[in-house]
């Protein structure tokens, strides 16, 4: 309306006008206060979803009065491992003797432990050594045929004994097992400068005796005899 002066002067605000503004000031701050109180409820529940909040809320419970799962069941929810886990107790030690003796679930007890039963640490021992047949074949003896004494040797049936010498030395078979030469049998000549003989199933249990018969027997009675 115009002043004194002419000019325009505002029209002081009526009281109808001044309530319909804190009614709208209150109502935006109450939208305000209630969003943020469903945001925040929502980021709540959503972390107990994932099993990431770390307390229960008070209001997550049963008609009972049971707590719901806790994170870890959550987590195990959200695995796929469905039921209930059987936790197996921590093995107890118990001393038996001068040793420790564990104990716990399907372990069995320390009696059994330390003592098993008779018979069971035989048969053991059986299952984890078992018996290695060892097989040998025929072998061969080499003999550096001289004038010497020989000791006494042993030979299996199906051995090859060989004689390597000079020109000057024979080999003979002498059934009398000395240097007499009835029924001597000749292996190898002085040019042969070796002789062998392979033992027969009829030399077993029997001794065979090799000689040199040079100089009329005289190598045989210095020694050059053999006795397999």
């Amino acid at each position: 309306s115009p002043d004194s002066s002419g000019g325009l002067t505002s029209a002081p605000a009526s009281p109808s006008s001044w309530s319909r503004r804190s009614k709208f000031l209150l109502g935006t701050s109450v939208c305000l206060v209630l969003c943020s109180l469903a945001l925040a409820t929502a980021g709540v529940v959503g972390l107990a979803s994932s099993g990431n909040l770390p307390f229960d809320l008070p209001w997550m419970k049963k008609e009972d009065g049971e707590q719901m799962q806790s994170t870890d069941e959550l987590k195990r929810a959200d695995a796929g491992l469905d039921g209930e886990v059987d936790v197996l107790p921590e093995p107890e030690v118990v001393v038996v003797g001068d040793s420790e003796v564990v104990v716990g679930p399907e372990v069995g007890t320390a009696e059994d432990q330390a003592e098993p039963p008779e018979g069971q640490a035989a048969a053991a021992t059986v299952a984890a050594a078992p018996t290695e047949v060892i097989l040998s074949g025929p072998r061969t003896f080499s003999v550096d045929w001289v004038i010497k004494e020989y000791e006494d040797m042993e030979a299996d049936v199906g051995d090859t004994i060989e004689f390597f010498y000079a020109p000057f030395h024979n080999l003979f078979i002498h059934p009398s097992n000395d240097c007499k030469k009835k029924d001597r049998i000749l292996i190898s000549r002085p040019a042969d400068r070796f002789g062998s003989y392979t033992f027969t199933p009829e030399d077993a249990g029997t001794q065979v005796t090799f000689t040199c018969d040079i100089s009329n027997g005289e190598h045989c009675r210095a020694g050059q005899i053999l006795h397999v």
